[in-house]
């Protein structure tokens, strides 16, 4: 994984591409443990938001090139993810506006100092608009946290700020954070580890509102509604599949293919499901009438 990273970072990132450095300097830990906390969908939402998998219109064209690569709110080339978190329509514009709000507000719970969150929302902001990030020119201020937030935010710059929208952050930001609770002592819940935690689910909190906004200006309808609808229409086929044969195979058949109600089937891990459709075949070819 890492070297397919650093070898799509030559491709996505221009003049800018990854090295074994810059990889490292990712926090992935942090990263990861985040990871682990999601449910199953989620994790399978945002590892397609963190690897371009979105199926944005760009990559929709790329498998069928009959599809329209453009974004169908500003009619620019290309929807890719990060047109999806830049583009400049009116909805999308107030709600990357409130979600970025809601990301400030996240850092401010967690005792993040002023300097700190104003200077990563002010870098987010620049990206999302086009303009130019320049690092500050602390490296030699007196004050420690701003040293360490000018290395943390040279070292974010070569990973990239895109890519801090999809969680994956400079380590240095660890340091920064831990000078000032050691400082300010806010509590002992506030810590750099819950801190890289906290903020690494907000901002991809922030990245699937973008998302959702996008579906909601394609669509007319939030993604989570669409899911909801074929998750019901689902279960409704599926308990018409369970009932239909009831009345046509014998007693002691029918008890062991619909002993069990067909809500608690549906809610069955994948080796329990298989294990029943072993059965259900057995059953099946037993009764199977000569030619």
């Amino acid at each position: 994984m890492k070297r397919y990273l650093i070898r799509r970072s030559k491709d996505t990132n221009g003049c800018n591409p990854w090295d074994e450095a810059t990889y490292k300097s990712i926090d992935w830990q942090h990263l990861g443990e985040s990871f682990k906390k999601l449910s199953s969908g989620q994790r399978i939402q945002l590892s397609k938001l963190m690897n371009d998998l979105l199926p944005t219109n760009k990559r929709l064209q790329t498998i069928d090139n009959s599809n329209d690569g453009r974004c169908e709110v500003c009619n620019r080339l290309w929807e890719d993810t990060n047109h999806v978190l830049r583009c400049p329509g009116q909805e999308r514009s107030h709600t990357r506006t409130a979600a970025l709000l809601v990301f400030r507000k996240s850092m401010q719970k967690q005792h993040t100092p002023d300097i700190m969150a104003t200077l990563i929302c002010d870098c987010i902001n620049k990206w999302l608009h086009g303009r130019p990030i320049s690092t500050p020119g602390w490296h030699r201020d007196p004050e420690r946290i701003k040293r360490q937030l000018h290395r943390a935010c040279l070292t974010q710059q070569k990973i990239g700020w895109d890519q801090f929208l999809r969680g994956r952050i400079s380590k240095d930001w660890t340091h920064a954070i831990h000078t000032y609770y050691v400082d300010r002592q806010p509590g002992d819940s506030y810590y750099p580890d819950q801190w890289m935690r906290t903020t690494i689910a907000a901002i991809w909190k922030f990245s699937l509102t973008m998302w959702r906004q996008r579906n909601l200006d394609k669509h007319g309808v939030d993604s989570a509604i669409t899911l909801e609808k074929q998750r019901k229409e689902a279960v409704t086929r599926a308990t018409a599949a369970y009932n239909d044969p009831l009345g046509a195979v014998s007693r002691s058949d029918s008890y062991a293919l619909h002993h069990a109600k067909v809500g608690d089937i549906l809610n069955w891990t994948k080796q329990h499901l298989d294990a029943y459709l072993k059965t259900a075949k057995v059953i099946c070819e037993q009764n199977v009438e000569p030619g």
